[in-house]
């Protein structure tokens, strides 16, 4: 594959990452997709219902994601200052496919038309990149105390 070769395999700590990457994230997609459904107005969405979405709804989003950067790194985009725009420039057009998409599995799954589903969808990620950017906040509130704390350099 192209542009695949000097990456190296997943090792264990690869795995560990994974793993506690699907403990932590599976819980609270399901908690933001909850939420996002009550201020939709959707029937009470049940936990275990709410992680079943979120698993599907990721391995779905990441098969359109996957099957579009090989499509496109097998025409050749990447290659060049040109071609790297607008491979970027074409994220744009793969996270509107995504928000469709997921409107279109939120409506079917939670029995409620496609614009309520994708409001719901519009709604998960605006909650999401909230709950980012606060994390994002307190990381750097972190490093700020933790530099802070360290003794000056004579």
């Amino acid at each position: 594959m192209a542009g695949l070769e000097g990456l190296p395999p997943l090792n264990w700590a690869g795995w560990l990452g994974v793993l506690v990457g699907l403990l932590i994230g599976l819980p609270v997609g399901a908690w933001i997709l909850q939420a996002a459904s009550a201020l939709g107005g959707v029937e009470d969405l049940r936990f275990v219902k709410a992680v079943g979405l979120v698993v599907l709804l990721t391995a779905i989003s990441l098969g359109i994601s996957l099957g579009w950067f090989f499509l496109l790194a097998s025409w050749g985009f990447g290659k060049g200052e040109a071609g790297q725009e607008l491979f970027f420039g074409s994220c744009l057009f793969l996270f509107g496919l995504q928000l469709l998409v997921s409107g279109g599995l939120l409506g079917l799954f939670l029995s409620v038309k496609y614009l309520r589903g994708l409001l719901i969808a519009v709604m998960q990620y605006c909650i999401s990149l909230i709950l980012l950017a606060d994390l994002a906040g307190v990381a750097l509130v972190v490093v700020a105390i933790f530099q802070i704390s360290l003794p000056a350099k004579p």
